[in-house]
């Protein structure tokens, strides 16, 4: 179904759930598509106007003139509807930071955002050619990259790992943040753990360091809970748990 036809489906109230969602992602990538939205809509709001004022009235005695009138009005309404949500849907979003860069140490970087130490960082995606960096989540989560990293800011509660190695640290105020990687992503319960990603082979490997994760496989529907010092390994095709093995002692 293409825009047009959802924007007409959408105003009959006929469009499933996945489809709304469908319409709404259409509409925040599209400024063009937000204008023709508005546009319908307002349309079809002076016309439903116009109908009920329509059906009020008593058939005997419309006239000419009454009808010119119906008519003025309900494209007087349609205009101001026109213009009030061509005003909202076209007004530009301002990014809302969710992290600050907390130091940066003998970094490269290859990024959109900004770079300097104390930056105030919004979502997108940075890439750590050089160096190590911590970037300090407004919820409270900080996670400490060594190069070389690529990561995605999603928001203040999950990040999302492409490539290298990061040690997350979550205070309280933080539980539930979420690190996605390949195959799946790991939820914090109040730790410190540590997450390797190779983009080449897109597998994703864990160690706790301190405290408690759990690890989830969507596909499979596996989830595993860590403790301190055990690992798992995540790819597309399965998650795999791991136990520290001791020592052997010498007799």
């Amino acid at each position: 179904m293409n825009s047009s036809e959802l924007i007409q489906q959408y105003l009959l109230g006929t469009l499933s759930e996945s489809q709304v969602r469908e319409l709404e992602h259409e509409l925040e990538s599209d400024a063009g598509l937000r204008r023709k939205f508005a546009i319908a809509a307002a349309t079809d709001a002076g016309l439903r106007d116009l109908a009920i004022q329509n059906s009020m009235e008593p058939q005997a005695a419309t006239t000419p003139s009454s009808q010119r009138n119906a008519w003025l009005i309900g494209w007087c309404a349609m205009a101001a509807s026109l213009l009030l949500a061509v005003l909202f849907t076209t007004r530009p979003k301002t990014p809302v930071p969710i992290a600050t860069l907390s130091t940066s140490e003998n970094a490269a970087w290859e990024s959109a955002l900004p770079t300097t130490v104390g930056s105030k960082l919004v979502a997108g995606n940075m890439k750590l050619m050089s160096g190590i960096a911590t970037v300090q989540f407004d919820s409270g989560a900080q996670i400490t990259f060594e190069a070389p990293a690529h990561f995605e800011l999603i928001d203040a509660m999950r990040v999302r790992m492409v490539d290298g190695a990061a040690v997350i640290d979550v205070p309280e105020t933080a539980h539930g943040f979420t690190v996605e990687t390949p195959g799946g992503f790991a939820v914090d319960h109040g730790t410190q753990f540590a997450v390797a990603v190779k983009e080449s082979s897109q597998t994703a490997d864990f160690e706790v360091l301190q405290g408690e994760i759990s690890v989830h496989h969507p596909s499979s529907g596996k989830e595993v809970h860590l403790f301190d010092e055990q690992f798992a390994s995540l790819s597309d095709a399965d998650l795999e748990t791991q136990t520290q093995e001791s020592p052997e002692q010498e007799y």
